[in-house]
């Protein structure tokens, strides 16, 4: 707690709280790249938040890291491009499984 917030129980001062929040968020960044189990950048998001600030904290994560765009469009591409990534490796994995699905009708009702 004293590391995370020298602003407080150390000598450090700060004259607006957007430095503050950063500072914090830098010593949290720093100690989830030093910890060996971290295997995502959406661990260690509380379950217990209340949905609409979980749902926040994982959009910041997710954007940090790439994943945002400017319309829907985008999103429903990078979708499409896991759902046919994942078909390409559930087929290769399991040959005898032949099904074929167009994506597409998913996205009909959008």
């Amino acid at each position: 707690m004293e590391r995370r917030h020298p602003h407080v129980f150390g000598t450090e001062s700060f004259r607006h709280c957007g430095t503050t929040n950063h500072r914090v968020g830098e010593t949290q960044r720093r100690e989830r790249a030093a910890a060996p189990t971290t295997t995502s950048v959406l661990d260690n998001v509380p379950v217990a938040l209340p949905a609409l600030m979980r749902a926040a904290k994982l959009g910041k994560r997710a954007a940090a890291v790439g994943f945002e765009w400017p319309d829907v469009q985008g999103a429903l591409d990078k979708v499409d491009e896991e759902l046919k990534e994942y078909t390409t490796q559930s087929m290769k994995q399991h040959p005898l499984t032949n099904w074929k699905m167009n994506w597409a009708t998913y996205y009909s009702a959008w």
